[in-house]
């Protein structure tokens, strides 16, 4: 699992433009998991497919 953080230094965004595309891929129903205070996590599967 990787954190919003983590996810956005990956790929050199910052993380409210991840979080931007993350609504996006949401509106479509891609579903992301959440953690227990409800912030993103993504799987290495989801961040390899981008």
């Amino acid at each position: 699992m990787m954190t919003p953080s983590e996810v956005s230094k990956k790929f050199n965004i910052s993380t409210s433009t991840l979080r931007k595309y993350s609504l996006r891929f949401e509106s479509e129903g891609v579903l992301f998991k959440g953690n227990k205070s409800n912030s993103r996590i993504y799987t290495v599967r989801e961040v390899a497919a981008s």
